[in-house]
């Protein structure tokens, strides 16, 4: 009787073991990085104004140039834009009735998260976003051939707020200007498109 005693104990104790190993529970952290999408938006558009050719049959050039050494990083030292003038004309004036000029502007946002290269602190390259832009662009219409605008810009961007910012987003700007080439014979309006674009890298 004795014998069957020990061996229930210790069928029992077998059994108690094995229902405290038949299973087990612990816990895994979960969490995920919500990014911000990269955009680019153009808020004023390149416009050179109205300009008078001094001889329809010669060629003319005239540049939009931003002012001081170096627009683009001036610009982020004391958070003001560049500005332009109107220079380098070559058989042409600006017409005396005509619209201010414009360089075109360009707001781009992206995540505060996404690492920016820092000088003093100003932020001024997104090394984790590239801008292309194009430098070449045809301007069509009115009569005679296309004008030809070679693009300059004043990047490196300005970092700025705009009104109704994206909490966890930052944002910067910058400026489009250039030279035209006017060939021999154009008159009227002549318009294109300066094609940007952004993206993460």
């Amino acid at each position: 009787m004795r014998k069957y005693a020990r061996v229930a104990m210790a069928l029992g104790v077998g059994c108690a073991l094995f229902a405290n190993g038949n299973s087990a529970s612990t816990g895994a952290s979960a969490g995920v990085r919500i990014v911000a999408p990269v955009k680019i938006t153009a808020v004023q558009h390149l416009n050179f104004g109205s300009i008078v050719v001094g001889d329809v049959a010669k060629t003319s050039t005239i540049t939009m140039a931003f002012n001081g050494i170096a627009p683009g990083i001036i610009g982020n030292l004391t958070g003001n834009l560049a500005s332009t003038r109107l220079t380098a004309m070559s058989n042409c004036t600006p017409y005396r009735k005509s619209a201010a000029h414009t360089p075109a502007l360009f707001h781009l946002q992206k995540d505060a998260w996404v690492a920016s290269f820092n000088i003093g602190g100003a932020g001024l390259l997104d090394t984790d976003v590239t801008i292309v832009i194009d430098r070449a662009v045809t301007l069509s219409g009115g009569t005679g051939g296309p004008v030809n605008l070679q693009v300059a810009t004043d990047i490196p961007a300005d970092p700025f707020i705009p009104a109704g910012a994206l909490a966890g987003a930052t944002y910067r700007r910058f400026q489009l200007a250039g030279k035209l080439d006017i060939p021999a014979g154009c008159l009227g309006s002549k318009t294109g498109t300066i094609n940007v674009s952004v993206s993460y890298n």
